[in-house]
């Protein structure tokens, strides 16, 4: 009779089952005990750096948030579906000149006294940042270059100072008042005379420097940053008799309507706090201006009034990760330049209708606002589930880790809850954290889709008036968990980098690895990256052109652009990813240059003392010698190593040999020193 095949089998199997675990029972008896919580040394420097890490882990989502669920939670200003204001509005006067004698006296200007106020504030003196280096002068000093205004002194053009052996001026340097009315009064005079009867606009492009934070400041010298923007000049006709400008006003039936300044045709209306009444309703930009201009008047009745205004407008672009969210922003800035002036007739038998004429005061009144478009809160459900899945995947591994440590924990003296807490903490924080792909890889996904938003709102906390830097704890506690995303991309890249080592790499020679407070280390630097001073701004104009009246005013810009685009980038990773750079550049040189001095070292002492490594290694005692029956080999070598690590030293293999050298011998490079039966060297 024959027997059951499948009965064979399973004997089979059941018999090699029973000898593998036989053989492992066997093999155990090898090892040593699994006191895990006794096995390795904890510092309180390691228990310190894996509880901080552990917490941040766990809550991340709570600290940053899924994403962008509204734009109002970033942006309380709305102003139409997915378009929000991200910096200001903001309207504020930056001088108002006039001179003492109210222009009663023929005596030259350089000789007159001077009185100024900033809003009701007076002030000595003006400052060279509204005029050099803030975004609004851009424009400003575009249109005096165009007009070639001499009065402008040339080091706020970013030119050589005229005559040599002024003091250097920089953005806390101040202007006196008499340079910056004469500048202001020959600007204004230029415009009307330039662009009077002919035409009342000029249209000009320029593209400058933009090095304002600090990853800018340190990357200057290879890279200025370049931003485009496009500008106009208007010199509307005012009269005594006129109470507005009419910058905006429409043209008369049958009339061609001039060039309106882009706030004019703007899409979201920008109001302002009534200038005569605050507790009225806000009124229209436009409004606002016209306010202002009768305000003067009624201050200056027997004056003549001018006024010249520069239109600023910055576009700019993102896309995200495969073009599937885009960030449009765009710049809005205004300067508001106002002159009084006593015009006396002259009247001559030669010259019968002369006048002569000399300015009173001069008037700087400016308006800045941006604003953001963006589709990224339709995808926010994408961005939701990646990091809450990711989330979830990491609360469930320290658990099941926790449980698993709770297991494996020996009750000793004290409790096995301490026990297990020591486990945990005694294993490297880095492996806890980054050495799962899943969470990982859903957290770097979720960064390219919504990374560009990232650096848009750091760069919407960090921007001001003035130049000020307005730092508040709780915002900049925000901001900073938002930045230290990219601490996932890089352990990706980490990652990716030392699996392919892995591949190309024998056992013999080790596992390569990096250490997860270097990842953490260059995360945190790019907290500063986005940190703003007034010493780093470089706003200098590189190029400037006109632009027609007649056709299309981006294709005209694009046409004249080399670099083929305006303002536009598209990045895998969005502009942080300069500032990331920046950093892990940094650490790595910081690493290297300790590295060398870690191999120069002991050459060098070696070498003064005229003594051989060799030598030097014995005299110095590095070795940790341990003796034990050769038959228990295989047992002892890991209590060994454990007794030696505890001595503040390590077991480095070298070939066949094994060697204990202390941890600031660089590793490998010794002599063997080999084991005899007894004894491991």
């Amino acid at each position: 009779m024959c027997g059951d095949p499948d009965d064979s089998f399973n004997t089979r199997n059941q018999s090699a089952t029973t000898l593998g675990r036989t053989r492992t029972q066997q093999w155990q008896r090898f090892l040593p005990h699994s006191d895990i919580s006794n096995c390795i040394a904890l510092s309180k420097l390691r228990c310190v750096i894996t509880l901080v890490s552990l917490v941040l882990l766990m809550t991340d989502i709570p600290r940053t948030g899924l994403g962008v669920h509204n734009l109002q939670e970033y942006y309380p200003v709305p102003l139409m579906p997915s378009t929000a204001v991200r910096f200001g509005p903001f309207n504020y006067p930056v001088v108002h000149i006039w001179r003492s004698d109210n222009a009663n006296s023929s005596t030259n200007s350089t000789h007159v006294q001077f009185a100024a106020l900033k809003g009701t504030q007076p002030i000595p003196a003006a400052r060279v940042w509204s005029y050099q280096y803030d975004t609004t002068s851009v424009g400003l000093r575009g249109a005096v270059e165009l007009l070639n205004v001499t009065e402008f002194p040339s080091f706020l053009l970013y030119k050589p100072q005229t005559p040599k052996g002024q003091p250097k001026m920089n953005a806390d340097s101040l202007l006196d008042l008499a340079t910056a009315f004469t500048m202001l009064d020959a600007f204004i005079d230029t415009a009307r005379k330039e662009l009077r009867p002919t035409s009342n606009t000029l249209r000009y492009a320029t593209k400058h420097n933009w090095i304002d934070r600090m990853h800018h400041y340190i990357v200057r010298a290879a890279s200025k940053n370049p931003a485009w923007r496009l500008h106009s000049l208007h010199v509307p006709t005012v009269s005594r008799d006129t109470k507005s400008p009419r910058v905006c006003a429409s043209a008369a039936s049958g009339q061609r309507a001039p060039p309106r300044p882009r706030f004019c045709n703007h899409p979201g209306i920008w109001k302002c706090a009534n200038p005569l009444n605050a507790s009225a309703s806000p009124v229209r930009l436009w409004d606002h201006m016209d306010l202002r201009l009768q305000s003067l008047q009624q201050r200056y009745p027997d004056l003549d009034v001018d006024v010249a205004l520069v239109s600023s407008q910055r576009l700019s672009s993102t896309s995200g990760a495969l073009r599937s969210t885009f960030y449009n922003y765009e710049a809005l800035e205004v300067v508001v330049l106002t002159r009084g002036r006593r015009c006396i007739n002259t009247n001559t038998s030669s010259e019968p209708s002369s006048t002569a004429c000399s300015t009173v005061f001069v008037d700087d009144y400016r308006y800045e606002r941006d604003i953001v478009q963006t589709n990224l809160v339709d995808w926010y459900g994408i961005i939701s589930m990646l990091r809450g899945g990711a989330q979830t995947y990491v609360w469930v591994r320290l658990g099941l880790l926790v449980y698993g440590a709770y297991v494996a924990s020996i009750a000793g003296p004290g409790s096995r809850l301490v026990s297990t807490a020591l486990i945990v903490f005694k294993i490297p924080f880095q492996v806890i954290v980054y050495s799962s792909s899943l969470p990982v890889a859903g957290y770097v996904l979720a960064l390219v889709l919504d990374s560009s938003f990232m650096d848009i709102f750091l760069d919407s906390y960090w921007a001001s008036v003035g130049g000020a830097v307005n730092f508040k704890l709780v915002p900049f506690l925000r901001t900073t968990a938002v930045q230290m995303r990219g601490v996932w991309l890089l352990a990706l890249l980490a990652s990716v980098m030392l699996f392919a080592m892995r591949r190309s790499r024998s056992h013999g020679d080790g596992i390569p690895g990096v250490r997860g407070l270097l990842i953490s280390f260059a995360s945190s630097l790019t907290v500063f990256g986005p940190y703003k001073s007034v010493h780093y701004r470089d706003m200098n104009i590189t190029s400037i052109f006109e632009i027609p009246n007649e056709g299309q005013i981006l294709d005209f810009v694009r046409s004249s652009n080399p670099d083929g685009c305006f303002n536009l980038s598209s990045n895998f990773y969005g502009g942080s990813s300069r500032t990331v750079r920046l950093c892990v550049s940094a650490v790595a040189i910081v690493v290297l240059v300790f590295k060398l001095l870690g191999y120069l070292t002991p050459r060098i002492c070696s070498l003064w003392n005229g003594k051989s490594l060799d030598q030097y290694v014995t005299n110095h005692s590095l070795r940790c010698t341990c003796s034990f029956p050769v038959e228990e080999f295989s047992h002892n070598v890991a209590s060994c190593s454990i007794s030696c690590i505890r001595q503040g030293r390590r077991p480095v293999p070298d070939y066949a040999s094994i060697k204990y050298l202390s941890v600031g011998l660089l590793e490998g490079k010794a002599s063997p020193i080999d084991y005899t039966e007894g004894e491991v060297a």
